[in-house]
């Protein structure tokens, strides 16, 4: 595959795109395609759709929606499933107005630059809403009235309000969206008998669920992100069902008629919609994620281990970008000891089962009635006199918590920070031995998660309480910063031609002579002031550059590793999963190697698969003993990884 295809990350959670590819006429016909920044295609709809003389509050909630409308475009690529090569139309009759070259109105802007990373779900739900919109004069329609929110505008209400008013109760606002450049969902590689990664898992996922409205196509009993014979059969049949070349195999067309039929039958982009749930997302661990890692694999790693570190303050939050840096080894590291487990830093599989058990539990302890109670804590302190979505979301919370301290003042959810909600939160911050303060800070937002542990008080290992957090400070007073920029300084002297001058350092956290020494390096070899001081644009240059190190270290997608450290390597008569991966590793590229030979998918490490691991270490000039050890494994999977969709060698 070409190195600058780009792959969307797995809907963990939804993504804001960097860039938007609108159609200027109706599907199936000529028309120009152009493609624009997000934040200025909603700029157009808005300018386009509402009129700017309307009350902020009506504004917001349009552009809420228009937002999320599109979102859903983007999320169920409606129309790139479908054979296009847009996100979306420019028409009402199928989409929303788009006037490609106008001017927008200066409000509505403003508008939108704020809220342009803001969509709405349904509580417990993963995809953006179909957010169905009219006018509500010349024509109505189930969803949003355009016109009808100035009058609840003019009532008072906020955008939440507005919005719930049409769209239901069980809506929630997620704000500040991860931005990220993609193009397509399809995977780089073939998927065939032998594969093994979450797109597979994911392909399972959705052809069971089809399964249930096409009885004719097999459910797959093991939902393990193998590509086996139950997964061939079932693409097999859900190919000659939807007029498909019936070969098992799931290239870019069947996994995007896959996709099409799973947004009928769940109804993703209807108001009615079914819903994907975060318990439906099927995650097949690889065989480790280490420091060094990058990926979705590794973004996902990252939003369970900040989705616990609300819960514990053991555990630190970490940024969700994809690269497995020494902030999140640390944030691995802490949960491993948290659990009571290894302090490896390595996410092995105990450590991912365990996080992912932890995780679903508490999500599945939250309250219903806690709306957005899922997000980290706001980020911005809540006092006397605060009004919004984050007052009424606490609110709610103590109106929970009396359920069981009846001594708090009872409350209406209002979103007003008033005398009442004073009250009721000095009396919860006096009962859990707090400052009684009158400000909401993010130990207030976790020790009332921890209060909400599932029933039994512990999931897994997990029973440390009452930890304080540590207080915000400067880059240059965080030990954990100083470390981090410490590892990969000393990193990148020993893997970056660019940066050979630099030396290793000892790391230690502390921003020390030889630190400030190789920083003022750094910053001379980047073209920066060469101050040696740790400032935020030092540090995001110096992540920036460790990370492109990283990436041409990191094995291609499409590995197949799976669930065995490989510490003693497999060998003669060893029967395992990891032995059937091997198995169908080289069985995949037997179709495109001479030397590759076909074995029998026993699971046994038998003779003849021992022959054919002979043969490739041969090839590849590792050590000719027949074992698979992690040399031999990864020599394997990055052959699979780059050919076993049938590309000649």
């Amino acid at each position: 595959m070409p190195e600058e295809y780009t792959v969307r990350p797995s809907p963990i959670e939804t993504y804001i795109p960097e860039n938007i590819t609108v159609h200027l006429g109706p599907p199936g016909t000529y028309a120009p395609n152009v493609t624009v920044t997000f934040l200025d295609y909603i700029k157009n709809v808005a300018s386009s759709e509402i009129y700017p003389t309307w009350p902020e509050t009506a504004i917001a909630a349009n552009i809420i929606a228009q937002i999320s409308f599109a979102l859903n475009r983007v999320f169920t690529e409606y129309y790139r499933s479908r054979g296009f090569d847009f996100d979306i139309t420019s028409l009402p009759a199928y989409d929303q107005t788009f006037v490609n070259g106008r001017d927008t109105f200066e409000n509505v802007g403003e508008l939108a630059e704020q809220l342009w990373t803001t969509y709405i779900r349904r509580k417990g739900s993963i995809e953006p809403l179909y957010a169905q919109y009219c006018n509500g004069t010349t024509t109505t329609c189930s969803g949003l009235s355009q016109w009808g929110t100035v009058a609840l505008a003019e009532q008072g209400l906020s955008p939440i309000e507005i919005l719930r008013s049409y769209y239901g109760d069980n809506i929630e606002l997620v704000e500040n969206a991860p931005v990220v450049g993609f193009e397509t969902s399809v995977p780089p590689y073939v998927l065939r008998l032998g594969a093994a990664s979450n797109d597979v898992a994911i392909l399972q996922a959705r052809l069971n669920r089809i399964s249930s409205n096409y009885p004719n196509i097999p459910k797959i009993a093991n939902v393990n992100g193998i590509y086996d014979l139950s997964t061939r059969d079932a693409v097999t049949e859900f190919q000659r069902t939807f007029s498909l070349t019936t070969d098992g195999i799931t290239g870019r067309s069947t996994w995007y008629e896959v996709l099409r039929v799973y947004t009928a039958v769940k109804k993703l982009s209807e108001l009615n919609s079914e819903q994907i749930t975060y318990d439906e997302i099927p995650i097949v661990f690889p065989l480790e994620i280490a420091p060094g890692s990058t990926g979705n694999e590794v973004r996902v790693i990252q939003y369970y281990l900040n989705f616990i570190s609300s819960y514990y303050d053991t555990v630190p939050s970490i940024e969700i970008d994809g690269i497995y840096g020494p902030l999140t080894e640390a944030s691995a590291a802490a949960f491993q000891t948290t659990m009571g487990l290894p302090a490896t830093g390595v996410i092995d599989e105990p450590t991912f089962d365990l996080m992912y058990e932890n995780y679903l539990a508490f999500v599945r302890s939250l309250p219903d009635e806690s709306g957005a109670a899922a997000v980290p804590f706001p980020g911005n302190n809540l006092l006397l006199g605060s009004e919004g979505e984050d007052v009424r979301l606490l609110q709610t919370y103590l109106s929970v918590i009396r359920q069981d301290y009846p001594s708090i003042t009872e409350l209406t959810p209002d979103g007003i920070f008033g005398k009442g909600l004073s009250r009721a939160f000095r009396a919860e911050c006096q009962r859990r031995c707090w400052t009684g303060s009158l400000v909401l800070d993010s130990k207030h937002i976790q020790q009332y998660r921890r209060d909400r542990k599932p029933a039994g008080g512990t999931v897994g290992n997990m029973n440390k309480e009452n930890i304080t957090a540590e207080p915000d400070r400067g880059i240059t007073d965080r030990p954990s910063v100083v470390r981090e920029t410490q590892i990969m300084l000393t990193r990148l002297s020993l893997h970056s031609e660019k940066h050979a001058e630099l030396s290793p350092l000892h790391v230690g956290g502390s921003l020390d002579d030889p630190t400030r020494k190789e920083i003022e390096k750094f910053q001379r070899i980047e073209g920066m002031n060469a101050d040696g001081e740790l400032d935020i644009d030092t540090y995001n240059t110096l992540k920036g550059s460790y990370a492109a190190v990283h990436e041409k270290l990191s094995p291609p997608q499409g590995v197949a590793p799976v669930q065995s450290s490989l510490q003693n390597g497999i060998s003669a008569g060893e029967e395992s999963v990891d032995v059937m991966m091997v198995q169908l590793m080289l069985n995949s590229l037997s179709a495109v190697m001479e030397t590759a030979s076909l074995v029998e998918l026993s699971g046994i490490y038998d003779e003849p698969t021992e022959n054919a691991i002979r043969e490739l270490q041969q090839i590849y000039r590792i050590e000719e003993d027949g074992i698979v050890d992690t040399l031999t494994w990864n020599r394997l999977a990055r052959l699979y990884g780059r050919y076993g969709d049938g590309e000649e060698i």
